[in-house]
């Protein structure tokens, strides 16, 4: 269903996002600026960014409780 690349310890926001370059079709960027401040920008309409969250977040959930 998902593709989840682990990334090393502690990688840059930079660097994540040069190692998705080029291979995604659709993205939605969730982070915090360096004064603090949630920013929030993609590719999607607003019904796909919830969408994308919470498969996101039911992915994640999955793979913390799956051994």
């Amino acid at each position: 269903m998902a593709e989840i690349i682990k990334f090393p310890a502690d990688p840059s926001p930079d660097e994540v996002l040069q190692g998705s370059l080029g291979q995604l079709a659709e993205i939605l960027l969730i982070g915090w600026d360096h004064d603090g401040n949630l920013v929030i920008r993609g590719s999607v309409e607003m019904e796909s960014a919830v969408l994308l969250l919470e498969t996101a977040k039911h992915t994640f959930i999955s793979e913390m409780f799956e051994d």
